[in-house]
């Protein structure tokens, strides 16, 4: 006879019960939530500096493409955004501030939103804004103006009023805040 191999079971492990499986959820949930409200402003704080860069990349665009609209007019600055538009190759995105609290245009062609924009510069009642700058180029030439002259800037709501970007005659951007800011300083 051969003996009989005996094989000790292990003891049965005790099944967690749906109540212990729910607190480790709720737990981890709220552990989750909380790790988010601490992470969320800091990424909010990152967003406002990276949207002064988008602003003044904007600015620098207007700005090359001012320049490049008085090379095609006798040195002339044009009269207005509207105009540099329908002359130069510029998008409606780099008329607004990625930080403003402006409404967007809701215009689907260039043709609605130049109508749209100009009805904005001549404030007509119920047009959008749709603009982020305040253009002061109109009337100035390329052959004489002065490269501190500001020829465009940004209200100083755009960024919570800690600043704003500024647009100069020799096509350079910085950023201004409220006690250096050329034309919005008291």
């Amino acid at each position: 006879m051969t003996p009989a191999i005996t094989r000790e079971i292990p003891p049965a492990r005790p099944r967690r019960s749906a109540g212990r499986l729910l607190v480790w959820a709720v737990a981890i949930i709220v552990i989750g939530g909380m790790l988010i409200s601490v992470l969320l402003p800091s990424l909010c704080k990152a967003r406002e500096p990276a949207n002064r860069v988008k602003c003044a990349a904007n600015l620098k665009q207007i700005g090359l493409a001012i320049t490049q609209y008085a090379q095609e007019n006798g040195g002339h600055f044009p009269p207005s955004l509207v105009v540099l538009m329908k002359h130069e190759d510029i998008t409606l995105e780099c008329l607004v501030c990625p930080s403003s609290n402006d409404e967007r245009l809701s215009a689907t062609t260039t043709d609605e939103a130049l109508a749209d924009l100009s009805a904005a510069e001549r404030n007509a009642p119920g047009h959008k804004h749709g603009l982020s700058y305040v253009y002061v180029g109109s009337g100035m030439q390329l052959k004489t103006v002065a490269a501190s002259a500001v020829v465009a800037y940004e209200p100083l709501e755009n960024h919570n009023g800690q600043g704003g970007n500024v647009l100069f005659g020799d096509g350079h951007v910085d950023w201004m805040t409220k006690s250096n800011h050329p034309i919005l300083s008291p």
